[in-house]
């Protein structure tokens, strides 16, 4: 079971999105803990190391900018808690991928919120958690319910990263009260997944194959996860190369620009 949740708060409008998400995950696996991180990024981050860019002056106004935002998600996180929510608050300074990669360990779930023009912070973490760290990873949309697990959907192709995906989620999953597994037939899926752990907890499943019908097999699989009511999709991660998803699109890229319901992912 995942005892921990690392919750990055990149953007105070995020906050509330996230902490709610990453607090409905805690409450379905029992007794995890979470722990909101910021990450404070050094003045210096991001400039070439020449006078006219990187004086004094410049300097100044980008360490006042960051600590203004830093003060605007702790006000938001304080707000959360004050309503009930519970959770410690850490700040790092570093660069996203080293302070992802220091703070997230082994059997803790990443929650980030991700949105369409999403922070590049956000963006940085999935990658580190994903394949750097081959970390879980939940990604909350803006607008999803704050309350999902209930029915989880399992995008199914035999692959690697769908096992892992599966083993991570197995917390939830065990926590469900239905599980739909999603399989395209254009897809040529021989098996469905092994469940029975589920099946000797009485857990229903459903097994659904579903046309493309000239869909993208990512807009397929969010639609068919809507359409058999679910309020979860957990999918294997970049199953092709990450240089031919990055050109040529992909299910995984779909959905991470797409998705309107929580995804836990895992490469």
């Amino acid at each position: 079971m995942t005892q921990l949740l690392l919750a990055l708060l990149d953007r105070v409008e995020s906050v509330p999105l996230v902490m709610e998400a990453a607090a409905a995950a805690a409450a379905r696996l029992g007794d995890a803990r979470i722990t909101a991180l910021v990450i404070r990024h050094p003045a210096t981050e991001g400039l070439m190391p020449t006078e006219e860019v990187a004086g004094p002056a410049v300097l100044g106004r980008r360490a006042a900018t960051e600590e203004a935002r830093l003060a605007a998600i702790r006000a938001a996180f304080d707000a959360w808690s004050a309503a009930g929510g519970k959770a410690s608050f850490d700040v790092e300074t570093g660069e996203t991928e080293a302070v992802v990669a220091r703070r997230a360990g082994p059997g803790e779930l990443l929650v980030i919120g991700h949105a369409p023009g999403a922070a590049r912070e956000a963006a940085q973490a999935m990658d580190v958690a994903l394949f750097s760290l081959d970390l879980p990873s939940l990604f909350v949309p803006a607008g999803a319910s704050h309350s999902f697990g209930r029915h989880i959907a399992i995008a199914w192709k035999p692959s690697e990263a769908a096992e892992r995906a599966i083993a991570a989620a197995r917390p939830l999953l065990l926590k469900a009260e239905r599980v739909t597994v999603l399989m395209a037939r254009e897809e040529n899926v021989a098996a469905p997944p092994d469940l029975s752990p589920l099946q000797a907890a009485g857990i229903p499943i459903d097994h659904r194959a579903f046309g493309l019908d000239g869909r993208s097999i990512g807009a397929a699989l969010l639609e068919e996860a809507h359409r058999a009511g679910a309020d979860l999709l957990v999918m294997g991660a970049y199953t092709h190369a990450r240089w031919k998803e990055f050109l040529l699109g992909g299910a995984t890229r779909e959905i991470l620009r797409d998705a309107d319901l929580p995804v836990l992912m895992r490469h």
